[in-house]
């Protein structure tokens, strides 16, 4: 009598563990992407605060408001850098301020 001992995995075994590496996948990398659009957005978040509060500072330094987002970097109230990607959105909503009206500008003033 001949004993049958095949080392191995059969093919739905295979075709098994291959389908839940992929589950375990996409669950982790939509996790990823979460937390990725989350932190995108707490940057966007403190980025315009700090506008507001480089805004204020201006007005309060200066008794005017600021020309352009230019003038906040120039004045180093706001480092370039922090503000390179937005500088469009930005510059639309300071340049038309005038008076004290940047005395009480908030985060909440630059639209998304």
């Amino acid at each position: 009598m001949k004993l049958n001992n095949n080392q191995g995995f059969t093919l739905i075994e295979i075709i098994f563990i291959i389908a839940m590496i992929l589950v375990m996948s996409a669950i982790l990398i939509g996790g990823i992407l979460g937390v990725i659009r989350r932190g995108e957005a707490q940057r966007t978040a403190d980025m315009k605060s700090a506008v507001a509060a480089a805004v204020r500072h201006y007005y309060v330094e200066h008794g005017t408001c600021p020309e352009n987002l230019q003038r906040l970097i120039d004045n180093r109230n706001i480092s370039a850098r922090l503000v390179e990607d937005y500088e469009t959105e930005l510059n639309a909503v300071i340049t038309p301020l005038s008076g004290s009206a940047c005395r009480s500008i908030t985060a909440e003033d630059f639209e998304d």
